[in-house]
């Protein structure tokens, strides 16, 4: 067990009923805000690619690379990291590690 998921236990286990609470809410805004993501990630690359059988590697990757999301805390982390690197710098961390596995598989 991770420290994060046994520090999870821990709170949800041995915390206020506060705690308890606010721990049972993240763990369900983070499945379904990962859920979400991964659901208008697929949509948005279906459209562009006009359909399933043309996705590239490394388009699986972006969708694999969003499973990330679901784990407590370490999902949220990663969603904010991703997000604010692509407000800095115009372009997502999962979009550039998507290209990167396309990149890799063309050479």
């Amino acid at each position: 067990m991770s420290l994060v998921n046994s520090g999870m236990q821990a709170i949800l286990k041995h915390g206020t009923a506060e705690d308890q609470a606010l721990g049972k809410v993240a763990g369900i805004s983070t499945k379904v805000l990962g859920g979400v993501g991964i659901g208008l990630t697929a949509l948005n690359i279906y459209n562009q690619r006009g359909g399933f059988s043309n996705f590239t590697a490394g388009d699986w990757t972006k969708l694999a690379v969003q499973g990330v999301t679901f784990i407590p805390v370490v999902g949220e982390i990663y969603a904010l990291g991703d997000i604010g690197f692509g407000l800095f710098t115009g372009r997502s961390l999962t979009d550039r590690i998507g290209d990167g596995v396309d990149n890799a598989v063309r050479h």
